[in-house]
């Protein structure tokens, strides 16, 4: 704007210089008057704040103060003063004066367009600096509605009652507050973990995270029944954030041991949380609930079965009930529940913390149901409901490729009253592939002989299909020898095919009762006689029936005939391994 004005002025002056210059040529000229002069009617000064003094006279009270800041009206003043006082000097020459009168009139016109650019250019000036100053004046109103803001964020923090800050703790840092746990499960008496989440902001989140900053805590504050806070309070950490957004930690026990009772499902808690000290924002919701321990018992969450088809079976379950309050079983209730057509009288019976489910299974195919399982205390109400997921099947051996089928497998478990057990194979070798053990009796023995255990072994002659094994009621130690001699749960059995029944042989024999002979180097073996006997690699087989072992199917007693000898396989000797389709495998019971 002021260089605008500096660049007319000096054309201003250049067209004055000129003037003069000519004006100067003409001789007997007087000097030109400078602009402060009393010598004059009126003196003129200019002075350096660009303020204007006329004065008419030599009395300086005879003046007029003329204060503007445009310096073109400064120089415009100058100009006419100058050219007024030169006037004045060249009155004496009228044909000078024509012609300066001439020459001024060209500047006049000069200068009359210039003023008028001026004023183009004063008027540009004046639209853009209205514009300029409606602009500030938007501004100015966002920069106050933001103030307003700040202040009114400022006094929400402070206040109470306004929820912003969990109970407007002071100095509390100003940031987005964490996200409400209601649903987070706290015991009184067990230890909890506990995730606190803050909300997504343009930053990420307001938590720092660095490997050795251990910058939080977090405090809970038990509440009295008029929702305030007393004076017992739990304090977790220093901890470290795990991201900007989450605090995760473990909150002890609130109660280390519990000698009475609880009075109450639940008691509430306040949650805050401090970073190096100061308090954070907290949501309005930040109270949980501090329940009390529910009992629990040690039910497993799947249970197999297996009974014999259409015939009612009673199972059983020992249960141990877990509940922190020492020596206050009897505040515990434990109920079963649980609809099928197949199981009836499901109930729960014991005190103290030793318990007992039991129902009665009555089913001819395989099928699943659910127990519900309800430990719930009487002075808190608080309970724990536990699925346990029954299946049921029919007694079995084998479920893949069994050497047996079904029907001859019922037949033999009902002989060695193993309905009600659980059988675990312990060794099978199958010639041809699909057994999990090689052709060796000490394998057998070591992973199946042992002292307490029911034995029960299977074998199937490769060349004739023919099935043939016993069953040992008490099972020995390892290289026991003679064996059970007279032990009448003890039997040898035979299946001639798939589909005949199992035949099964219990007698004495004709030489008196041997059992079993019991050693490393031999398969199961019955009788003194042999009355079967297998080598200790399955070879060189072979069956001398009726020495101490006998049937009344016989007729009569035939020892080292070939009917004896032939009854038991088929045929006198016999080799396992080698032969295709040959196999033995050992089943042993504990209970």
């Amino acid at each position: 704007y002021f260089s605008l004005h500096a660049a007319m002025l000096a054309n201003v002056l250049t067209l004055l210089a000129l003037a003069v210059a000519g004006a100067a040529a003409v001789s007997d000229l007087p000097s030109t008057p400078s602009i402060d002069t009393e010598k004059e009617n009126m003196l003129l000064r200019v002075g350096g704040d660009k303020s204007i003094k006329f004065q008419f006279g030599p009395n300086p009270d005879d003046s007029v103060d003329v204060k503007d800041p445009h310096e073109p009206t400064i120089s415009a003043l100058a100009l006419g003063y100058s050219i007024g006082a030169q006037l004045d000097n060249l009155k004496c020459n009228d044909n000078l004066e024509t012609k300066l009168r001439g020459e001024l009139h060209k500047v006049e016109d000069e200068v009359s367009k210039r003023v008028d650019q001026l004023d183009a250019v004063t008027d540009k000036l004046d639209k853009l600096s209205a514009s300029n100053s409606q602009a500030l004046s938007g501004m100015q109103a966002i920069v106050d509605k933001a103030v307003e803001d700040l202040k009114d964020v400022v006094e929400d923090l402070d206040d109470p009652s306004s929820g912003g800050s969990g109970g407007g703790s002071a100095g509390a840092l100003a940031a987005a507050s964490w996200n409400p746990v209601p649903d987070v499960r706290i015991e009184d008496t067990r230890a909890s973990s506990v995730v606190l989440t803050w909300p997504v902001t343009t930053s990420g989140g307001p938590l720092i995270v660095h490997s050795e900053a251990d910058l939080y805590t977090v405090k809970f504050t038990a509440l009295n029944a008029d929702g305030s806070e007393s004076d017992e309070t739990r304090t977790v950490g220093p901890l470290k954030a795990l991201t900007s957004r989450l605090l995760a930690f473990a909150l002890p026990a609130w109660h280390a041991s519990q000698n009475s009772l609880p009075k109450a499902a639940h008691f509430e808690a306040s949650i805050k949380v401090y970073e190096q000290g100061r308090p954070m924002a907290n949501p309005t919701e930040n109270v949980v609930k501090v329940r009390a321990t529910a009992p629990l018992t040690n039910a497993p969450k799947t249970w197999a079965i297996s009974g014999s088809q259409n015939k009612a079976k009673t199972f059983t379950l020992a249960l141990e009930l877990d509940y922190p309050y020492p020596d206050q079983w009897d505040d515990v209730v434990v109920a079963a529940a649980g609809t099928h057509s197949r199981v009836g009288s499901l109930g729960v019976s014991g005190t103290g913390n030793k318990r007992s489910l039991s129902f009665v299974v009555t089913s001819s195919d395989d099928f699943s149901f659910e127990i519900r399982l309800t430990s719930q205390s009487k002075s808190s109400s608080q309970k724990t409901v536990q699925v346990i997921a029954v299946s049921w099947r029919k007694a079995t051996l084998e479920k893949d490729n069994p050497i047996l089928s079904d029907t001859q497998t019922q037949q033999i478990l009902a002989r060695a009253g193993g309905l009600d057990r659980e059988w675990t194979m312990c060794f099978n070798a199958r010639e041809g592939g699909g057994g999990s053990d090689g052709w060796s009796t000490g394998t057998m023995h070591a992973k199946c002989t042992k002292t307490g255990r029911k034995i029960l072994y299977i074998a199937r002659r490769g060349d004739n299909k023919r099935v043939y094994g016993a069953y040992l009621y008490n099972g020995a130690s390892r290289n026991a020898g003679y064996y059970q001699n007279g032990e009448s749960r003890n039997f040898m059995y035979r299946a001639v095919s798939p589909t005949s029944n199992v035949e099964f042989a219990t007698n004495i024999g004709q030489h008196g009762r041997h059992g079993f002979y019991i050693n490393d180097g031999y398969a199961y073996t019955n009788g003194g006689g042999h009355d079967l006997y297998c080598n200790s690699n399955f070879q060189g087989c072979y069956s001398n029936f009726d020495h101490g072992w006998w049937t009344p199917a016989l007729g009569g007693h035939c020892y080292s005939s070939s009917t004896c000898r032939n009854w038991m396989t088929g045929t006198y000797n016999w080799n396992l391994n080698g032969n295709a389709g040959s196999s033995y495998a050992v089943y042993y019971s504990t209970n």
